[in-house]
């Protein structure tokens, strides 16, 4: 016998399959020479910056839009499963509530989980991303802005960056320059390092060398900018999986 979160349990399959696909298409951009240091001196100091000369494929863009919408439509999934489990009729309102205001929430509640029951009303609300403070620690906020970002707007999501695992300044002579560098991830732009030009004679020849880990993140520097946006997603899907569908089991028979 089918279970009534059959279908929203294939919406996350599907993601899955999405989430493959990102990692094997991204293979090649990421082998690729997306980027390059580039120098600029100001003053009696020579500063290192990150440049990306090639963004990653639009089509990378487009697999990680289906792979977001996949995972949002299994809660619409869920909630409609919910109304019926109540012996009630879904409508064109009935959806997952996603939002980050308790206000608009309030608002906006009644309308949206029609027909479900009290108790279902009240694990929904538990899960709403206005509890976490900065609503954009949430994974459930992250699957909303960027559903609607991917719908509404042209989808430019990612970018390709670069983590310093073991970065230094050397010269001619095998030296370690005197430097500062960066840690963590860098977007597009960023100071990568900087040397003062004054501790050099001009026969030698300076260079900046790093061993570092190429990825894909959001093009924003924000949260959610910080860490590959494929660990993201994965992260996404196991949350609603292995966290939200269980919250709601025991509304629907064995």
């Amino acid at each position: 016998m089918a279970h009534p979160l059959d279908g929203a349990r294939l919406k996350l399959a599907r993601a899955q399959e999405h989430i493959n696909a990102f990692g094997e298409e991204s293979v090649p951009y990421l082998n690729s020479k997306f980027c390059r240091l580039d120098f600029r001196d100001e003053g009696d100091f020579r500063n290192v910056f990150l440049v990306v000369t090639e963004p990653p494929p639009i089509r990378l863009s487009a697999i990680l839009g289906d792979c977001v919408h996949n995972i949002r439509a299994s809660l619409d999934h869920l909630a409609w499963q919910l109304v019926i489990a109540n012996q009630s009729t879904p409508n064109s309102n009935t959806a997952f509530p996603i939002f980050a205001s308790k206000d608009k929430y309030r608002d906006s509640i009644a309308r949206i989980t029609a027909g479900m029951k009290d108790t279902a009303i009240t694990r929904i609300e538990e899960l709403q991303p206005y509890h976490k403070g900065d609503v954009r620690q949430s994974l459930l906020w992250f699957l909303y802005e960027l559903d609607n970002e991917d719908k509404h707007r042209a989808l430019n999501l990612t970018q390709g960056r670069i983590i310093p695992a073991d970065a230094r300044i050397t010269t001619n002579q095998s030296t370690v320059a005197p430097a500062w560098i960066a840690s963590g991830v860098l977007h597009d732009g960023a100071k990568v390092g900087a040397f003062r030009l004054a501790d050099y004679s001009p026969e030698d020849y300076v260079k900046m060398e790093a061993d570092a880990t190429s990825l894909i993140t959001l093009e924003d520097s924000g949260p959610w900018g910080k860490e590959p946006i494929i660990n993201l997603a994965v992260r996404a899907l196991n949350y609603v999986g292995d966290e939200v569908f269980p919250r709601f089991e025991s509304f629907f028979p064995k």
